[in-house]
């Protein structure tokens, strides 16, 4: 009898010891997660680049001239932005505090700065120097008009219009310089010859009327710490877990259980994220001015501009905001938006947010790099020619901007290739595809 107890002891000792045994696995198992480096995790909060304000991020796609319907443009990026510097320096000597009916006239001599978004006229008090300037109602302005008065060697009237509306506000600039550099462009020093085009749309842009030359640099791009933008966007980065995606890439997951961050590898070594923060439902729409300042805010704070990021276009209904990265001034397209930074807001919170997590770093000085592109007028008029195969009524924009070539893989190195992009369709793409749409076309007919 006292061997089959001892033999019951044994037994229940030892279940007892593969029950702690299990409870033990159970509490250090992690499945397909793998810990984070817990030294890093409230070390860094910047991402190193620089803080902007609205001056520097809205900033125009052209700036061109009106001789008495004779039209020219800025020929370079940076003569552009010499000029646009200098214009809001200028100091207003009067502004209205409502709204007119008019445009400027097309018979006047007078130079257009025409930016890519639709901008309160609320902040045109961050961006030009204007004083004590209150706007209480909600218009917007995408083109500025400084019109030379003829009877005057001083007086320049100012004009802020819209596409979508017909109202200007109305200003006034008094400045024997100011209007001296502006008749000094009009007249033809550093500008190359343009012709208005009438889109479609309604609206109308600005083309050369001769052939361009444009740099194509190229250059390296240097990683940006990963851990950083965990501890940015995680309120606590010591729960988040990660996950790989895939055993051949270094794709990669980050949850906290309820936001979430993915990283993926893109232009071969580098990578781009994309963040999502399902608890944020509420859909009430912001104004465009407190998006603007909501999102700069947001930047600043993690010193998250670090490129030329310029905002690029405005999405209402999602309280949505592009910023394009621009090099030397030129702006940089890619079918998958590698190069675009984009949030998405909600009144308290960031609903969504993508970005390249990589920088430009390396220029390589090659002087003799210079592309020759065709002229603006060229490039429409093969859309005038080709009507069966495009409809000139998708034509939105066209524009001058860097398309990228990955290249070989022990070096590195990305080659920015300018070339004419055609808004078409709500969508940015090059004129290559199009002439490829055209030879295919022809091919099989």
């Amino acid at each position: 009898m006292m061997n089959i107890e001892h033999l019951k002891t044994i037994i229940l000792v030892l279940l007892v010891g593969a029950s702690l045994l299990l409870t033990l696995a159970l509490w250090t198992y992690q499945p397909d997660f793998e810990e984070l480096d817990q030294a890093t995790y409230l070390d860094e909060t910047e991402l190193g680049g620089e803080e902007r304000n609205v001056r520097e991020l809205i900033r125009p796609t052209q700036i061109s001239f009106n001789n008495f319907r004779e039209y020219s443009m800025i020929k370079d990026q940076e003569t552009k932005q010499q000029l646009y510097d200098e214009i809001t320096d200028w100091s207003f000597s009067q502004i209205d505090s409502h709204t007119t009916g008019g445009n400027a006239s097309v018979l006047s001599r007078n130079m257009e700065v025409t930016f890519p978004i639709e901008v309160p006229l609320q902040m045109i008090g961050q961006i030009f120097d204007v004083e004590d300037f209150e706007y209480e109602w909600n218009q917007t302005f995408n083109r500025v008009y400084f019109q030379l008065v003829q009877s005057s060697e001083n007086m320049i009237r100012v004009q802020f219009a819209s596409n979508e509306h017909e109202e200007t506000l109305q200003g006034e600039i008094e400045s024997g310089s100011a209007y001296e550099l502006i008749s000094d462009y009009i007249v033809g020093n550093n500008t190359i010859p343009a012709e208005r085009i009438d889109l479609q749309s309604g609206t109308y842009i600005y083309v050369p009327t001769e052939p361009v030359e444009v740099s194509s640099p190229t250059i390296l791009t240097e990683r940006l710490e990963r851990q950083t933008i965990i501890n940015i966007l995680f309120n606590n980065p010591s729960l988040v877990r990660q996950q790989r995606l895939s055993s051949s890439t270094e794709d990669r997951n980050f949850t906290d259980g309820t936001r979430e961050l993915q990283t993926s590898q893109v232009l071969r070594n580098q990578e781009f994220m994309t963040y999502v923060n399902p608890l944020t439902v509420e859909t009430m729409s912001m104004t465009d001015q407190e998006l603007i300042r909501r999102s700069i805010d947001f930047n600043n704070d993690h010193l998250g501009f670090t490129d030329d990021f310029q905002i690029d276009q405005i999405q209402n209904a999602s309280n949505t905001i592009d910023y394009r990265m621009h090099y030397d001034g030129t702006p940089i397209f890619d079918e998958s938006d590698y190069w675009m930074m984009e949030q998405s807001w909600s009144p308290n919170e960031l609903q969504e947010f993508n970005r390249p997590l990589f920088e430009t770093q390396t220029r390589f000085q090659n002087e003799g790099d210079v592309d020759e592109l065709d002229s603006g007028i060229d490039v429409y008029q093969f859309f005038e020619n080709n009507q069966d195969e495009f409809s000139l009524d998708l034509i939105e924009n066209m524009r001058i901007g860097y398309a990228v070539e990955i290249g070989d893989e022990v070096s590195g190195v990305l080659f920015l290739q300018p070339t004419w992009h055609i808004y078409y369709a709500g969508r940015w793409r090059t004129i290559d595809y199009f002439e490829e749409r055209v030879m295919l076309q022809e091919e099989s007919g």
